[in-house]
């Protein structure tokens, strides 16, 4: 993971769509409990069992989420892409005292969630999430509906949030990527499916944002 520490990135959690409404002040307070990192591909950003005491958002990039199946398989669950929050569910499950010694425990998580690839990311700690839904109550709402969508209908969540973005890499020189990759696109435009073909001098440059849009 890649952290950038001592940075002001409320205009980064301004971005968000998810937390447009947050009133300016309470934006700002939670910046200050706020992370922006990175997360290369192929690296968990956390793994079940671990504790949750941060609610991420995606910026760029794609996560998979994992979970443990019939015997001790990781089984893929979904993706979580720009925009979208992972770590909700264990943080709405932590902050309270399950032990009775009166300090709040922080829930593990169920899942495992690593980046499909390079991924950027904001993490919020459990009291600058806290200090957001004081300031727009409605957050929890939407929040509520989120666990809800992703625990009743995973089946639709794979599907409406499938990866956008594919790389064509040649087993051989002989392979002509080019005729390739306008064959695909011919085809996807067959069954009503818009495709743009991004090739290295068109991409070298972009940003990771970029292959989001």
């Amino acid at each position: 993971m890649f952290f950038n520490m001592g940075i002001d990135i409320t205009p980064r959690l301004r971005a968000i769509e998810f937390l447009k409404d947050v009133p300016a002040r309470a934006m700002k307070a939670a910046g200050k409990e706020a992370i922006w990192f990175s997360v290369a591909a192929g690296k968990p950003l956390y793994l079940a069992g671990e504790p949750a005491d941060t609610l991420y958002f995606v910026l760029s990039g794609t996560l998979g989420i994992f979970r443990e199946g019939v015997h001790g398989k990781s089984e893929f669950v979904g993706h979580i892409r720009s925009g979208e929050p992972a770590g909700e569910m264990s943080l709405f499950l932590g902050g309270v005292d399950l032990t009775g010694d009166g300090v709040p425990n922080d829930a593990p998580h169920t899942s495992s969630v690593y980046a499909l690839r390079d991924t950027e990311l904001i993490g919020v700690s459990r009291k600058g999430w806290d200090r957001m839904v004081k300031a727009e109550p409605e957050l929890l709402e939407s929040m509520i509906r989120v666990i809800l969508r992703r625990l009743g209908k995973s089946g639709d969540r794979v599907a409406s949030a499938a990866p956008k973005v594919f790389t064509l890499v040649a087993t051989s020189p002989t392979i002509d990527l080019k005729l390739r990759a306008r064959s695909l696109k011919q085809a996807l435009e067959r069954l009503g499916r818009k495709a743009v073909i991004v090739d290295e001098q068109m991409g070298d440059e972009r940003p990771a944002a970029y292959f989001d849009e």
